[in-house]
């Protein structure tokens, strides 16, 4: 019995999405309803791409409450996508959203969580996890054919500034949520575990959205990959993974691809074609995606092992951490914590640099850095902003006391004693 699909959507990603559907087996995948907030978009979307027998919807709400509908596809703009998830989440539907599937992990975490209450499958659109040169990949990884892997360099960027939902921080803009999310995906996919450290740096419009990320990940066993996205210009677009016995390039298109190099030996993987005109590119690849959907629900599976929640989960923290490097906050983060209120509590100082990744700079006896203009020394009243007791780490927690005079923020995660700083914490000659 094919799989029953509806398309949340009747955008570009939607549309691109149901063609690549409809070159697979009619009695494996059919799509049997599309919904737009608006019934003319629907209705055209079903008659363009000739999507027979295929029922148009004037809302989201009535494509959630088709009974016939087994699984959904979320393409409507990420900034919905929270909203959309729980919709059809609780209307007892399938879900495979489009990426970014969360503008933030809190978001991310809620989703995962009703899907999970549900027993229903629910899976982050990372196609790039499905395309055949990624089992390749996969393949030489698990195989260690290049040996130790240490050094992962990856870059990602088009001049597409015109594009509103990629400017606008109402709509979720930026090159980091658009873009880089397929440069954490292919870091997690190779590395696998957590990064141990995150630096980044980035340029923002004047709309507070980045155009521009460089990220550098830290692993453990002295691993590190160097990753970049931009909205404003041409970037090389292609990925190499390093090993101690040899060199893995994907060489166009990295979250996409249809060939890869090893030591030199290209090996391709053509696409299947269809009979319209691609949107972008290598787009047939969303059926690759489908067909692993199709796979886990026939298994009865909550999630896909190629793109598991855990992957989504890093992902997402990642991004979130970035984002607070760089200075990016959406609506949907909630209101940026008050920095007015100001307490006095004693605090252990340091006799050791430490780097504080996120927020600035600590320096032996010297001056502390957590935000912009934000400092003082040790010696006497210090900025380093809480709510409450500071628990500062053992690296360089050493020895001493001082009077410090909270006034901002460090972050709003908060334990037990207050608010934990969360920067990646390195020690520093």
């Amino acid at each position: 019995m094919a799989t029953k699909w509806g398309i949340c959507s009747a955008g570009k990603v939607s549309r691109d999405f149901s063609v690549a559907v409809n070159l697979l087996p009619s009695e494996e995948h059919k799509i049997i309803a599309v919904a737009s907030r608006e019934l003319t978009k629907a209705k055209q979307f079903v008659k363009n791409y000739k999507l027979d027998n295929t029922k148009a919807y004037g809302s989201y709400q009535q494509l959630a409450d088709d009974s016939n509908v087994e699984v959904v596809y979320i393409g409507a703009i990420h900034t919905e996508h929270y909203k959309l998830t729980t919709l059809f989440l609780m209307h007892g539907k399938h879900v495979l959203c489009e990426k970014p599937a969360a503008m933030n992990s809190a978001q991310l975490d809620e989703m995962i969580r009703l899907a999970d209450k549900k027993k229903l499958f629910f899976m982050e659109g990372l196609w790039s996890r499905f395309f055949p040169v990624y089992r390749q990949l996969r393949h030489e990884l698990d195989t260690q054919s290049l040996g130790t892997v240490r050094y992962l360099h990856a870059t990602l960027g088009s001049p597409i500034t015109g594009v509103p939902r990629l400017v606008k921080k109402e709509l979720g803009g930026g090159s980091l949520l658009d873009l880089g999310i397929y440069l954490l995906q292919l870091a997690c996919f190779v590395f696998e575990d957590p990064p141990i450290g995150v630096e980044s740096t980035g340029s923002l419009n004047e709309e507070g959205v980045d155009e521009k990320v460089a990220i550098t990940l830290h692993y453990s066993g002295n691993r590190t990959a160097q990753l970049s996205c931009d909205i404003t210009m041409w970037l090389p677009n292609k990925a190499m993974v390093c090993g101690s016995k040899g060199i893995i390039e994907i060489p166009d298109k990295f979250w996409c691809p249809t060939s890869i190099v090893k030591d030199g030996e290209r090996k391709d993987f053509p696409l299947p074609k269809g009979e319209f005109i691609e949107r972008w590119f290598n787009t047939p690849g969303f059926q690759y995606q489908a067909a692993a959907v199709r796979e886990s629900l026939l298994k009865g599976e909550l999630q896909n092992a190629s793109a598991p929640h855990k992957d989504s989960t890093l992902i997402h923290q990642l991004m979130d951490t970035i984002r607070k490097q760089i200075g990016v906050h959406y609506d949907a983060d909630g209101p940026i914590p008050n920095s007015n209120p100001s307490y006095s509590v004693n605090a252990t100082s340091y006799s050791i640099n430490a780097q504080m990744i996120d927020f600035g700079l600590v320096g032996c006896n010297g001056d502390v850095n957590c935000d912009e203009g934000v400092k003082g020394d040790l010696d006497s009243d210090v900025n380093v902003g809480s709510d409450d007791d500071v628990k500062m780490d053992s690296n360089y927690i050493v020895n001493g006391t001082a009077d410090i005079k909270m006034n901002g923020k460090i972050d709003d995660n908060m334990d037990s004693k207050g608010t934990r700083c969360q920067c990646t914490l390195k020690t520093i000659n």
